[in-house]
């Protein structure tokens, strides 16, 4: 977690989906993504456990 917060606010962020993503129940909204424009990309995780963009 205390990765996830450092990087949160950082530009060029990308979420690793290495089990991080294993520990959000499902419909739970995360950062994705930060670009170096600073834009946010939010997904989604499906209530089948599926990972959606947010688009």
């Amino acid at each position: 977690m205390k990765l996830m917060e450092h990087g949160y606010g950082a530009k060029e962020f990308v979420t690793s989906k290495e089990g991080i993503l294993d520990l959000l129940a499902p419909g739970t909204y995360y950062l994705k993504e930060v670009d170096s424009l600073y834009r946010r990309f939010y997904g989604k995780k499906g209530d089948d456990g599926s990972i959606t963009n947010g688009h």
